[in-house]
């Protein structure tokens, strides 16, 4: 196509991946050409969701210790949590009883049957995305929302699947929230939406896909909010 400042300007994705390079000399991203637990990114090619380290070993993979962690792991049955690694405590509700600003939550592997409203500017990060799944709910304004980021400055969540039985993710007057490996799966009505004063999401190797409508057929949207920067 023609620029006027830089001449004849080749059409199409630059340095696409291999993968994606037809015999039209274009290139055609597409998940159809990608493996099961991969995403298509069209200058990396097939990308694991689980990031390249894959899972790890043990209860919680490869998760670094890190101070302010409370750790969370449903499998644990001697009924003493206390949020250390040595006693996790068995639930959302339990850990985000106990994390303060600042802090993080360590999720173990395991479907979690809880919603999840994260109100402090805190670290959630799972084992990672294909062994952990958040998919409780709970009611925000009427609707029902799986994890509801509200009012917290500077949180993450990282290395989780969510979906369920409402809005995937809902991020409302929440500055700075990273999403990071995250996999928003079979979420209703919404997969992730966003609104509020000085709301931004920045994402880095995430994907929504699966958004199912309403009873009535209506919505199904991947994402909703002006505020979302680089979701797949």
């Amino acid at each position: 196509i023609p620029k006027f400042d830089e001449g004849c300007v080749p059409v199409g994705i630059p340095n696409c991946a291999p993968e994606f390079m037809e015999d039209d000399g274009l290139c055609h991203p597409s998940m159809s050409k990608c493996p099961d637990g991969t995403f298509a990114v069209p200058q990396e090619g097939c990308v694991p969701i689980d990031g390249a380290g894959g899972c790890g070993t043990g209860t919680w993979g490869d998760l670094a210790d890190a101070a302010g962690t409370v750790y969370v792991d449903p499998e644990y049955l001697d009924g003493d949590g206390d949020g250390t690694k040595a006693k996790p405590v068995t639930t959302l509700a339990g850990a985000l009883a106990l994390v303060q600003e600042g802090g993080r939550l360590a999720l173990a592997a395991g479907v979690y049957d809880e919603p999840l409203e994260i109100t402090k500017g805190i670290e959630l990060v799972g084992r990672c995305p294909s062994m952990v799944r958040v998919q409780g709910t709970t009611m925000a304004d009427g609707k029902s929302v799986v994890v509801w980021v509200n009012g917290a400055e500077g949180a993450t969540l990282r290395g989780i699947e969510i979906g369920g039985d409402g809005v995937g993710l809902r991020v409302d007057d929440a500055p700075g929230l990273e999403v990071d490996h995250v996999h928003v799966s079979g979420a209703t009505r919404i997969g992730v939406r966003a609104a509020g004063a000085g709301t931004d999401v920045v994402t880095n190797h995430s994907w929504i896909d699966g958004t199912l409508p309403d009873a009535d057929g209506t919505l199904g949207t991947g994402k909703d909010g002006r505020f979302l920067q680089g979701f797949h």
